[in-house]
Order: structure tokens, then C-alpha cells, then sequence
């Protein structure tokens, strides 16, 4: 069983993540948000009109957009955090270990 070539175990493979620059964003605390399924339509509120660069605003698009308006504004909103390195994407894929 265990020497069986045809059988393969987990591959593990580091990818170059993004993160929020520590420059641009002093507390994380105020940015990030819970799981979207764990996130409750009124907390959503509140964590978008808290603040603007919170991670809500990537997982909870614009609702007075039609639905495939909505991801385009949150790949709009993705590519200006990007380029104004309000994130900013690692140097070196890394293996994150939770």
C-alpha cells in the first residue's frame, strides 16, 4: 500500500500572497472582516462605512449594483488597492502555516 507508485500524498506549494502594506494600513484590526459566511448583512454595514480600505469591500460588492456589476467594481476596487499598495503582494512564494 504505502509503496504503490500510482498513489500520490499532499503536494504542498508556496504561493506569492497579498497582504496589506504596513505603511499604508496601520491597523490590521480595522481592515479585515469575518469569513463571508460568518458575516452578518448588519456588521457588514458598519464595516463598510467604517472603513474604506476594509476587506468587506472585496467580499460584499456594492448591492445596489446588478450581481455581475458587483465583482467587476470588486476587481476594479482589487487592482486600485494594488496599485496604490494599499496591499501588496509578496517578493518570495512562501508556505503560510495555520
Amino acid at each position: 500500500m504505502f509503496n504503490t507508485p500510482d498513489l500520490q500524498g499532499l503536494t504542498l506549494a508556496p504561493f506569492r500572497g497579498v497582504r496589506y502594506c504596513p505603511t499604508a494600513v496601520s491597523d490590521l484590526g480595522a481592515v479585515t472582516c469575518p469569513p463571508l459566511d460568518l458575516l452578518e448583512i448588519g456588521a457588514s454595514a458598519q464595516l463598510l462605512t467604517a472603513e474604506p480600505r476594509n476587506a468587506a469591500r472585496l467580499l460584499l460588492p456594492n448591492n445596489e449594483l446588478a450581481a455581475a456589476d458587483r465583482y467587476r467594481h470588486a476587481a476594479l476596487t482589487l487592482r486600485r488597492w494594488l496599485a496604490d499598495q494599499t496591499l501588496i503582494t509578496d517578493t518570495e512564494p512562501t508556505l503560510y502555516v495555520y
